[in-house]
């Protein structure tokens, strides 16, 4: 398997996949996406090969780290990326696997997303779970400012989906231990089990 080569050149983005598999699972993916605008406008698909509208605006990363200190701010962009994928999920059926908010854009009006190569079948908790990770381990690993930025994730997340407290609480716990093994952190355990605690209390007051 080798590595996808992206050029941009005259406001079109082209994609050379470096893998026959990842190629049809993103072209399926626009597909059952086409017209609904929750995917960049696709030019040209084939021979493993994937040409779209290069999409202007900040990433979601981007978004939320100039509103680091804005609880709002956090809040709302938050909830214009789950405005986003509950009907990409609805509509495909599929998760988007290895999920990042940087590959979220923010195109003035609606969140696009630009990447579906790993897309799977699969549990919502588990995407978001990989997106509580990347909250609570960058940059300061276990941070408190960090965990209250993941409850206003969580919260959010409630208004939107049905997540299992449970499922959710264990995926979170098993990607912790994963990215802190990948990235040679310490892994917290009390810490992880104090957020997921206050995540499934959360999560609880919805159904209650």
């Amino acid at each position: 398997m080798g590595r996808n080569k992206i050029e941009i050149k005259d406001g079109i983005t082209t994609k050379k996949f470096g893998s026959h598999l990842n190629y049809v699972t993103e072209d399926a993916i626009y597909e059952k996406l086409k017209g609904t605008g929750l995917a960049p406008e696709l030019v040209y698909s084939g021979q493993d090969m994937i040409e779209h509208r290069f999409v202007e605006g900040p990433t979601l990363y981007d978004l939320l780290t100039f509103g680091i200190n804005d609880d709002a701010e956090l809040d709302l962009n938050f909830r214009r990326f789950f405005a986003w994928y509950e009907p990409f999920n609805r509509i495909s059926g599929q998760t988007l696997g290895n999920i990042d908010f940087r590959k979220l854009i923010w195109n003035g009006d609606r969140m696009i997303c630009i990447d579906f190569e790993h897309c799977k079948v699969g549990h919502i908790e588990t995407d978001f779970a990989k997106l509580i990770s990347q909250i609570y381990l960058v940059p300061q690993p276990f941070d408190d400012k960090a965990k209250d930025i993941c409850l206003i994730f969580a919260r959010g997340a409630r208004d939107y989906f049905n997540l299992n407290p449970v499922t959710f609480s264990d995926q979170i716990k098993k990607e912790l231990q994963r990215v802190c093994k990948l990235l040679k952190i310490f892994y917290d355990p009390k810490a992880a089990d104090e957020l997921c605690k206050s995540i499934e209390v959360l999560l609880t007051e919805q159904r209650g």
